[in-house]
């Protein structure tokens, strides 16, 4: 191998995950090439500090997880879906988002307002005087 190894291939040569072939190539190259050995030292390094400040669980810490949880979760207190603010506000705005264009495209609103009659803007001076127009009769019609 005359091309450096990727960080892929270093950090699968360290981890003992390469083929055979490849973990040969690798380590020919590592032993010709003090930049590359130094990564693989400081990395090695590295996961040893890494290994030594993470605890180490028991071993049935994972397989009595379940039975140590199930007492926290009933303590618990259970909580109503309503009693989230978040929902009611998203259940809110679903009504609207979704109700209102409905209501709009089958002319449910606004229906009253374009049927209502308009209002005078001032009254007649004849209606105002109380004198009411005669309607006309079955009579004759003026030519």
């Amino acid at each position: 191998m005359n091309a450096h190894p990727t960080p892929e291939q270093l950090s699968a040569r360290l981890d003992g995950e390469l083929k055979a072939a490849e973990a040969a190539s690798v380590d020919v190259h590592v032993r010709g090439c003090a930049q590359c050995a130094g990564w693989l030292a400081e990395t090695k390094a590295l996961e040893g500090l890494v290994d030594e400040a993470l605890p180490v669980p028991p071993a049935s810490y994972f397989e009595t997880f379940g039975e140590r949880l199930r007492p926290r979760l009933a303590a618990r207190p259970a909580r109503s879906v309503l009693t989230r603010p978040w929902v009611a506000a998203v259940a809110a705005a679903l009504v609207v988002g979704v109700l209102v264009p409905v209501l709009v495209r089958q002319g449910a609103v606004g229906e009253r307002t374009a049927q209502a009659p308009a209002a005078p803007a001032t009254a007649s001076p004849d209606i105002a005087a109380g004198v009411v127009p005669e309607a006309p009769g079955p009579g004759p019609r003026p030519p």
